[in-house]
């Protein structure tokens, strides 16, 4: 046979054997066994045990708890800030009242 250098075997001589890069060929796994078709046995059998589930094990309803709160109002008196969102942002107003602090008698 002619010995050539590894780079320049041709390709077809490369990709033919079997041993390429070290790697040996394994026997092909067999196949796995055909699945059985269902039966209506099976299904009727199902049926009665998901139903037997139901009446000796049946879900538990949980109410939802709602807790019901009142919303708060508006303050009562005029507010140094006020700020009113019309339907477009040009018609928005914003309303300041420094006097509003004079008349507070809770504030230090």
């Amino acid at each position: 046979m002619d010995e050539r250098p590894a780079g320049e075997e041709p390709l077809e001589e490369f990709y033919g054997r079997d041993d390429l890069f070290g790697f040996k060929p394994v026997e092909p796994m067999p196949r796995p066994p055909v699945k059985k078709a269902r039966t209506a046995a099976g299904a009727l059998l199902t049926g009665i045990a998901l139903g037997l589930r139901d009446i000796f094990d049946p879900e538990k309803k949980r109410d939802t708890i709602a807790i019901e709160q009142e919303a708060p109002g508006e303050p009562e008196g005029p507010q140094r800030y006020e700020i009113r969102l019309n339907s477009s942002p040009r018609d928005a107003q914003a309303i300041y009242r420094p006097w509003v602090d004079d008349e507070d008698p809770d504030r230090e």
